[in-house]
């Protein structure tokens, strides 16, 4: 297993969280379709991150991370495509935003 993946890393939520993770100090994978903005973002957390510019669900299947961050929305359309390429592999945990908060 290869750690923490962030699908969708170059939006704004992926950025928030790779940059909460490597203050937290820890060195997520970043994973998008264009790798110029992908450098950019793993630029901006001054630490040598690793970028993945594939297809996600491939990539998942192959490198079997040990946590997905999925940032990627609809929600309600890929989260289903991410989970069936991890499935497996680790625990899976979904959490979904609401107006009353977050749950599982």
């Amino acid at each position: 297993m290869s750690g923490v993946w962030i699908l969708g890393a170059t939006g704004r939520s992926g950025r928030a969280v790779a940059a909460q993770l490597v203050t937290a100090g820890l060195s997520p994978v970043l994973v998008g379709r264009d790798a110029t903005r992908l450098r950019k973002v793993a630029a901006a957390t001054a630490k040598d991150l690793r970028i993945v510019v594939a297809g996600m669900v491939s990539e998942l299947s192959r490198n079997k991370p040990a946590v997905v961050v999925n940032t990627i929305g609809p929600f309600t359309k890929r989260a289903c495509k991410v989970v069936g390429g991890w499935r497996g592999w680790g625990r899976v945990r979904a959490h979904g935003a609401r107006a009353g908060g977050w749950r599982s």
